[in-house]
């Protein structure tokens, strides 16, 4: 019998060191990784610090209730192939000696997830989160040896990812799955795939990109759109303004856009006439109208803007105000013509700023238009006055 209780008492001492928790943890040699392995569940921190390096493995962490933070250390390499959450945030800053970060399991974060100027950075697993996750905010900036990224999160607040130039970005979640970002950045990358589809975004930036062509129909941006300085870009078929996608043009009342801000600008290749929007050849039907901001710089041609007669009436409807804020355009076509821009703005439908090949013109002076005959008229009247003195 004493045997037994001897086995019992070990069996059950066995069992609640594999299961104990820890509190706050700091890691700077491969010994303090050791001191963990019978930690699956971390109450506090996770600090690397800077006099770590080589390998980190964190085998048998399940949860860590606090922050992981490795900054600045000569670590090579990072996994925690058994993590599923981290109540706060997963930092991985200035670390030039990291070639592949490995979380193969984890499924839920509750603060930031960020990577970021890691120059060695040459393979990222995050294959855990499925379609049902939620991020508050990731950033994957300045891993130049970094090729490609897989994201399986339908919903992230705050979406940054900064190439450069070569990164392949893909959102690996089905195609029939709503899917909301909220202010989201992507640069620096030369393709995207599976983020256009069933996909909410309020502000959305793409920037320095080298993909050639464009698909955002399937998009639905609540708030702002901005398409600048990406050099490969010769072709975009624009979102519906309209939270409807087959809504009749230009939507009105629920339907109406509720964009502040859009702009096309600084991409070189881009020309105007490959500038295609849904259920219409003409910009002012397509539906943009009531917008604080539109901003166009680049390969932009007059009748880009010309009024069209349609099926659904005239477009541009005078009756309407296209933006309440600025309207600018600046186009490298030497042979743009601001007329009908200028007599849109003299009607009152772009209110506040204005500027058409870098003038402005006040919306409460009338578009005159001086003819060389009257110049001449008058300048003859002019030196007739001035030789009878």
């Amino acid at each position: 019998m004493k045997a037994v209780r001897y086995i019992w008492a070990f069996i059950l001492n066995a069992r609640f060191a594999i299961t104990q928790s820890c509190g706050d943890i700091t890691i700077s040699s491969e010994h303090d990784v050791d001191a963990i392995k019978t930690c699956p569940i971390i109450t506090g921190d996770i600090v690397i610090t800077t006099e770590a390096a080589g390998r980190i493995e964190l085998d048998g962490v399940e949860s860590v209730g606090g922050s992981i933070n490795v900054t600045g250390s000569q670590i090579s390499s990072f996994s925690a192939p058994s993590l599923k959450s981290v109540t706060k945030d997963i930092l991985f800053y200035d670390l030039s000696d990291v070639q592949d970060i490995s979380l193969p399991r984890l499924n839920f974060i509750g603060g930031q997830f960020d990577f970021v100027a890691l120059s060695s950075l040459s393979s990222l697993n995050i294959s855990g989160f499925n379609d049902t996750s939620h991020l508050k905010q990731f950033t994957l900036q300045d891993a130049p040896k970094l090729r490609q990224v897989s994201i399986y999160t339908p919903t992230i607040e705050k979406l940054i990812i900064i190439g450069r130039g070569s990164l392949e970005v893909g959102l690996k979640v089905d195609a029939s799955i709503p899917k909301s970002f909220g202010v989201s950045t992507i640069g620096g990358c030369s393709s995207l795939s599976g983020f256009f589809n069933s996909t909410t975004i309020d502000n959305f930036t793409l920037i320095g990109n080298n993909f050639t062509e464009l698909d955002l129909s399937g998009l639905r941006i609540n708030d702002a759109m901005r398409i600048v300085d990406n050099p490969a870009l010769e072709k975009v078929l624009l979102p519906n303004p309209s939270s409807l996608q087959d809504s009749q043009l230009p939507p009105t009342g629920p339907d109406a856009p509720q964009w502040k801000h859009a702009e096309i600008s600084g991409n070189p290749r881009l020309d105007s006439k490959n500038i295609l929007m849904q259920s219409t050849s003409n910009f002012w039907a397509w539906g943009a109208q009531n917008v604080s901001t539109l901003i166009f710089q680049g390969v932009f041609h007059s009748d880009f803007f010309y009024w069209q007669q349609t099926p659904k009436g005239k477009y541009p409807d005078t009756s309407l105000v296209y933006t309440t804020d600025q309207f600018s355009v600046n186009s490298t076509d030497m042979l743009f013509d601001c007329e009908f821009l200028n007599a849109m703005r003299y009607q009152g439908l772009f209110k506040k700023d204005y500027s058409c090949q870098g003038r402005s013109l006040r919306s409460s002076s009338p578009v005159r238009r001086i003819s060389y005959y009257t110049l001449l008229v008058g300048l003859g009247l002019f030196l007739w006055a001035f030789f009878l003195q």
